[in-house]
């Protein structure tokens, strides 16, 4: 099974990565950050679906997208990594958005409070 391979060498046990999973997702779905936050966003989608909407998203949102790398993944996939900076309830409203355009797929999060670094 997949995730037996995916647990193997990495968690003490199927039920702690799944539980580990759980609480990501949890995190995520809550979405609790306030105020200003930095923000990864990764995914990938379908060009001949999706390319469009995208761009359109990204021109919504230009006060908060600070930079996107584009990856060509094969002839009709992309990925692509968008930094985003700002209050974290535009952010999470470009990630629904984001999520709801047809062909886009594993959307992926990597958010940074930056009330948390600010004493860093």
């Amino acid at each position: 099974m997949e995730l037996d391979e995916v647990v193997r060498g990495r968690y003490r046990s199927r039920s702690y990565a799944i539980a580990e999973a759980i609480r990501k997702l949890l995190r995520e779905l809550r979405w609790e950050w306030r105020g200003e936050v930095v923000c990864l966003v990764t995914y990938f989608y379908d060009r001949e679906k999706s390319s469009e909407e995208l761009r359109e998203l990204g021109h919504q949102y230009l006060d908060i997208v600070l930079s996107t790398l584009h990856v060509h993944a094969s002839e009709r996939v992309c990925v692509e990594v968008v930094a985003l900076k700002g209050d974290a309830l535009k952010i999470r409203e470009y990630i629904e958005s984001l999520r709801l355009i047809r062909g886009v797929k594993q959307v992926t999060l990597s958010i940074i409070p930056l009330s948390s670094v600010a004493s860093v």
